[in-house]
C-alpha cells in the first residue's frame, strides 16, 4: 500500500524474545524525518487504487488517525487538489486510450502502473530533497509519457513540498 508506515508515530518499539534465556530485548527505531508525511500524491494514488474520490480518502485517513486536522485542511486546499487532479490525469487518460487501441490491455496497464510508481517515487524523493531538479527532468524524459514534460513533473514535485 502507498501510505504504508506513513501517518503513524515516528518512533516504534520492537521487542524480541530470546527463547534460550527467556529474556526480552527492546529496541527503539525512529523513521527518517519527513518520511511520515502523507502527501496529495499518496491520497491520489489511494483514490485511484480503490476508485474513490480524493476527498473521501482524505477524510478516511483523518478518521483512521493517520492525519491531523491541519493535514486534512492542507490536503483539501485548492493547490493540493489541483496537483492531485493533474497527477491522476497523467495515468487515467493514458490508460483509457491504451486499453482501447491494443489487445494487450493487461500489459499496458502494468506498464502504466509501473510508470505511475516511478513518478510517485521521483516526486517523493524530490520532496525529501534526495534528488535535484536536473535528475527529475531526466526521469521525465526517460518515462516517455506524452503528457509528462520536465516542467510538469517539477510542478507536481513542488506541489508535494
Amino acid at each position: 500500500m502507498v501510505v504504508l508506515n506513513k501517518g503513524w508515530p515516528s518512533r516504534k518499539t520492537h521487542v524480541a524474545f530470546a527463547v534460550g534465556t527467556g529474556d526480552a530485548a527492546r529496541a527503539e527505531v525512529r523513521s527518517t524525518p519527513g518520511s511520515q508525511t502523507v502527501t496529495y500524491q499518496d491520497v491520489a494514488t489511494l483514490a485511484r487504487r480503490f476508485d474513490v474520490p480524493y476527498g473521501g480518502v482524505v477524510f478516511r485517513l483523518l478518521a483512521l488517525g493517520m492525519i491531523s486536522e491541519p493535514d486534512t485542511k492542507d490536503l483539501l486546499s485548492d493547490r493540493r487538489q489541483v496537483a492531485a487532479r493533474r497527477y491522476e490525469a497523467l495515468f487515467s487518460s493514458e490508460s483509457e486510450s491504451s486499453g482501447s487501441r491494443s489487445s494487450n490491455t493487461v500489459e499496458s496497464k502494468e506498464a502504466l502502473d509501473l510508470k505511475a510508481e516511478v513518478v510517485r517515487l521521483a516526486v517523493e524523493a524530490y520532496r525529501r530533497q534526495v534528488i535535484k531538479k536536473d535528475r527529475l527532468g531526466s526521469l521525465a524524459e526517460q518515462l516517455n509519457l506524452p503528457e509528462l514534460s520536465e516542467a510538469k513533473l517539477l510542478e507536481l514535485a513542488e506541489a508535494a513540498r
